[in-house]
């Protein structure tokens, strides 16, 4: 395995983690939402 191929490999885990932290966070402020009204 490549060390380019390695690096691109981090960084999409990076934005998929990113993605995932902020769709958790954007699915509980709905939740948090939902439960006031």
């Amino acid at each position: 395995m490549s060390r380019k191929m390695l690096l691109v490999l981090l960084s999409f885990l990076v934005v998929l983690a990113g993605c995932t932290a902020v769709v958790g966070i954007i699915a509980e402020e709905g939740i948090k939402q939902r439960h006031r009204n």
